[in-house]
C-alpha cells in the first residue's frame, strides 16, 4: 500500500463549520459496484433451466470469482481484480471528490463519476488481457463457439452496476 502523502495547495472560501459539515456528508457517501438483487435474475438462459435452484448472476460471479475445483471452473475474478488493477484512475477521482468539497463544491456528481467509472472498468474486465484469465477448456469452446471466459450472452457482464449509498 503507498503511504506517501500527497500535498496540494487548495484555497477556499468556506467556513471551518461549513467545511466540517461538508465533510460529515461526504464520508456518509459509498460508491458499491456489484449485482444488486435486481439485476441478479437471468433472463432466458436456457443453459441452467435444468438446475433446482434458480442461477442468479450474483451467484454466477461468486463462482467465477472464487472457481470450483469439483466442476473443474478456474477462479475468474472480476470486480475486486478490476478495481485494484485500475485502482489509480479510482482514487483520482476519488481526490476530485475531496478537492470539490474543500472548494465548496458539491461532491454528488463526483461520486456518480467514480462509480460510473468503477462500473466500466468492471464490465471492460472481461475483456481485458490484464485479467490474465484461464482460457476456456477445449471441451468449452467446443460447446459454446468462443474462446472467450465469462462471455456468452453479456447478461453477466450487463448486471455489474454501481450505486452511490447516501448513507442516510
Amino acid at each position: 500500500m503507498d503511504t506517501r502523502l500527497e500535498i496540494i495547495n487548495v484555497k477556499t472560501d468556506i467556513s471551518l463549520n461549513q467545511l466540517e459539515k461538508a465533510i460529515k456528508e461526504l464520508v456518509k457517501n459509498n460508491v458499491l459496484v456489484g449485482v444488486p438483487r435486481d439485476k441478479d435474475i437471468r433472463q432466458g438462459d436456457s443453459q441452467y433451466d435444468n438446475y433446482e435452484n434458480e442461477v442468479t448472476n450474483a451467484s454466477l460471479m461468486y463462482l467465477h470469482t472464487n472457481g470450483s475445483p469439483l466442476q473443474n471452473i478456474p477462479a475468474r475474478p472480476v470486480i475486486e481484480a478490476a478495481l485494484f488493477a485500475y485502482r489509480p484512475r479510482i482514487v483520482k477521482g476519488m481526490k476530485q471528490i475531496i478537492l470539490d468539497v474543500l472548494t465548496g463544491k458539491p461532491a454528488n456528481s463526483g461520486f456518480e463519476k467514480v462509480g460510473l467509472l468503477s462500473q466500466n472498468i468492471c464490465q471492460d474486465w472481461f475483456d481485458d488481457p490484464k485479467n490474465n484469465w484461464a482460457p476456456n477448456a477445449p471441451m468449452t469452446i467446443a460447446l459454446k463457439g468462443s474462446d472467450k471466459p465469462l462471455i456468452d450472452t453479456g447478461q453477466l457482464r450487463k448486471s455489474i452496476v454501481y450505486i452511490v449509498d447516501k448513507g442516510g
